[in-house]
């Protein structure tokens, strides 16, 4: 260790240091700036400038025919329309060059043997010996399916020709939907997220958007206060017929009559609350029948709203006599007398205006939902159908009146 430093710098003075130099007369020192200067790979033009699949495959079998020609010193003379073979090869030419610019170093891995992490890892990824395709792994290599379809060419996703052979198989394939095309593309490659790329193809199809045009929607007017203000259940009902259903007279006999019944549906317009009752025909003494026993289980409401006459005119057969019923003014009187009786003021939506009753309309449909599934086509008897309809419409009344957000905590 030293403690002091040699003598000579103990007799410099301060004269013998050097002239000091002002600071505004530095010399100035730039700093120097190393760039490394770099080439990017760049697409293939032909890629680039032709968005037809076919356009391009046949353009690379011409190439590689004339290139063929060359190479054989003008002795293989091959004219005419292109073979399939030679269509075949242009395909396998197109995709290998578009897989040794997209992927280079999962190729560059693949061949050198080196067991590294990319992206292609989850697809099992291997390369071809014949052809050189960078294809789908997998187990099924055994299967009794064609060689493409076991193991798929793998695709770059966002790339020009990616995009096109979409767009060629969605045409060629008649305009086909999304999960259709998805199961054409799969058969013989593997695009990367190809959903993507199969949504942004079919939503700039101009042929599909014509055929499934946006739809305007409709700005509908505020609710009546009948449907948003409390008031207790079927104070304010609307009623509407449904069917007609089948119904045989025995559920027992080998040969029961088959007969025609109808669904009556009370909706409320506030809770929309359903309540059915079975009739057997559209006449006033089996209306009021069904009124009856609704108001003696339900109370009596205070409007009773129904869809008018015209609206079931130029109906089908099935409904040309609900349109009788409503039509006939000696049932209409009838109907309108039992309601002044019981303190209900009857009403009648606007003439062709349907979507005034959309209400009940709705639970009609429901109904329906419910019926097909469950009856399908059998014929049952009045106790088998009036049952049913019993437990459709304490399903109906069982539904949330609103979604209830449910997290994983809770």
């Amino acid at each position: 260790m030293w403690w002091h430093g040699p003598p000579m710098l103990n007799a410099l003075t301060d004269a013998e240091d050097g002239p000091e130099i002002p600071d505004g007369e530095l010399p100035e020192m730039r700093a120097g700036v190393a760039l490394a200067l770099t080439t990017p790979v760049g697409r293939m033009t032909i890629f680039d400038r032709v968005s037809s699949f076919t356009k391009v495959v046949r353009c690379m079998a011409y190439l590689t025919r004339f290139a063929r020609y060359i190479m054989s010193n003008k002795t293989k003379v091959v004219k005419g329309p292109l073979a399939a073979e030679e269509i075949m090869k242009a395909i396998l030419l197109i995709v290998r060059m578009v897989q040794h610019e997209a992927f280079q170093s999962e190729i560059r891995a693949l061949r050198d043997g080196a067991d590294t992490k990319h992206r292609l890892n989850g697809l099992k990824a291997f390369l071809d010996n014949e052809d050189g395709i960078l294809r789908v792994g997998g187990r099924i290599k055994r299967a009794f399916i064609p060689y493409d379809s076991r193991h798929q060419m793998i695709l770059p996703a966002k790339h020009p020709i990616t995009e096109a052979l979409v767009r060629h198989l969605h045409q060629e394939n008649l305009h086909i939907g999304q999960k259709g095309l998805l199961g054409i593309v799969r058969q013989r490659y593997w695009p990367l997220n190809v959903k993507a790329t199969i949504r942004k193809v079919i939503r700039n199809c101009m042929v599909c958007f014509k055929a499934n045009p946006l739809k305007t929607t409709q700005m509908m007017g505020d609710l009546p206060s009948y449907r948003i203000r409390p008031a207790p259940v079927f104070s304010n009902t609307g009623v509407d017929y449904a069917g007609p259903f089948w119904i045989k007279s025995s559920s027992t006999a080998r040969k029961p009559f088959i007969t025609k019944g109808y669904v009556c549906l009370f909706v409320c317009m506030q809770t929309r609350a359903i309540h059915l009752e079975l009739v057997c025909d559209l006449t006033t003494d089996a209306f009021l029948a069904a009124l009856r026993r609704f108001t003696s289980r339900r109370g009596c409401p205070k409007t009773m709203r129904s869809d008018n006459a015209t609206n079931f005119v130029g109906a089908k057969t099935e409904l040309h006599e609900l349109w009788q019923l409503f039509q006939n003014q000696y049932a209409t009187k009838n109907i309108i007398s039992f309601c002044t009786e019981k303190g209900i003021d009857w009403s009648f939506i606007p003439p062709r205006s349907p979507h005034f009753g959309g209400i009940w309309e709705a639970g009609v449909k429901q109904v329906k939902h419910h019926l097909t599934r469950i009856v399908g086509d059998r014929k049952l008897s009045y106790e088998e159908l009036y049952t049913t309809l019993t437990q459709i419409e304490a399903v109906l009344n069982s539904r949330l009146a609103q979604t209830i957000q449910v997290t994983i905590l809770q």
